[in-house]
C-alpha cells in the first residue's frame, strides 16, 4: 500500500529529522500531477531538503487553507495535505536537538531519562525507517 495512506506509520518509525523529510519527498511523489493541480496557487511544496523547509511550508499551507474559497473536492485535498504536513514537521521537531543539546537520547521522558535498556525498547527497527523502499514495518515486527 502506498506511503500516502500508511504515512502515520512510517512517521512514528522516523528516527531522524531527514528521514523525515524523506518520507515528506516520498509521501509527495505520491500524488498525482491531476492532484496537485487542484490544489490552490502556492500550496504545492516547491522543495523539501530540511526541517526548516518543511516547516516553512506546512505555515504556507496553513495559511492558504484558511483562506480557501474553492470546491469541496479541493479543500479535501488542501487538508490532507496539511494534516500530513503538519505531522511530519512535528515529528522533525521532535527529533531535532534543542539549541546545545548534543544527544537527544538524554532528554526526560515522562521526567526521567532513559536507561540504555529502555531507550531499546523506543528505537524502530531499521527496516522500519523507510517508507516502500525498505518494506513494510507492520509487517516486519
Amino acid at each position: 500500500m502506498s506511503v500516502r495512506f500508511r504515512w502515520r506509520t512510517y512517521l512514528r518509525a522516523a528516527a531522524t529529522e531527514d528521514e523525515v523529510v524523506d518520507l515528506v519527498r516520498t509521501y509527495l511523489s505520491a500524488w498525482s500531477a491531476e492532484e496537485h493541480s487542484r490544489l490552490p496557487a502556492g500550496a504545492w511544496p516547491e522543495s523539501m531538503l530540511t526541517r526548516d523547509d518543511l516547516v516553512r511550508t506546512t505555515l504556507k499551507v496553513g495559511q492558504i487553507h484558511s483562506a480557501f474559497s474553492g470546491t469541496r473536492a479541493s479543500l479535501m485535498l488542501v487538508q490532507e495535505l496539511l494534516l500530513f504536513l503538519t505531522q511530519a514537521s512535528v515529528r522533525a521537531t521532535q527529533l531535532a536537538p534543542l539549541p546545545g543539546e548534543a544527544d537527544i537520547t538524554q532528554r526526560p521522558v515522562g521526567g526521567k531519562v532513559l536507561t540504555e535498556e529502555e531507550k531499546k525498547l523506543f528505537e524502530a527497527p531499521a527496516a522500519a525507517r523507510k517508507p516502500e523502499s525498505i518494506g513494510d514495518p507492520e509487517k516486519e515486527g
